[in-house]
C-alpha cells in the first residue's frame, strides 16, 4: 500500500468526516493498543479510556458504554453503529463497562498517559 501525503484542507475534511455517524474521524498516532478480544460481553475498561473497537462481521453491530450489567445493544437507539470492516476510536469518559452487539466486534484498550 502506497501512502500519499494530502495537504488539500477539502480533501483532508472530506476524509476525516463519516458521513454516516455524522461524526469527525481522528487519528491517533503512537496509540498503544492492548487486544481485549471480542467485546460481546460486559468488560470493564475503567473511566476515560480509549478504544479502538473494529467490526471484523458482515453486518452492521453496535456498541455502547454503561454499567457491568447491561444488556447488549440492539440498535442504533442504545447503541453506537460499526459499519462492516469499520474500525474507530472511542473514550469511555466517565463510563466503566463496554459491550457490543456481536462477537464479531473486537476491542482494543489504549495507553492514555
Amino acid at each position: 500500500m502506497k501512502l500519499t501525503k494530502i495537504t488539500d484542507p477539502a480533501k483532508i475534511s472530506q476524509l476525516t468526516f463519516d458521513e454516516n455517524a455524522q461524526v469527525r474521524r481522528t487519528a491517533h498516532a503512537g496509540l498503544e493498543l492492548t487486544p481485549m478480544g471480542p467485546i460481546n460481553t460486559a468488560q470493564r475498561v475503567g473511566p476515560g479510556v480509549p478504544i479502538l473497537v473494529f467490526n471484523s462481521g458482515a453486518a452492521v453491530a453496535y456498541v455502547k458504554f454503561g454499567n457491568q450489567s447491561m444488556a447488549a445493544p440492539a440498535g442504533p437507539a442504545d447503541g453506537i453503529p460499526i459499519l462492516p470492516n469499520e474500525k474507530f476510536v472511542v473514550n469511555s469518559g466517565l463510563l466503566e463497562w463496554i459491550i457490543a452487539s456481536s462477537n464479531s466486534v473486537y476491542g482494543y484498550l489504549g495507553d492514555n498517559t
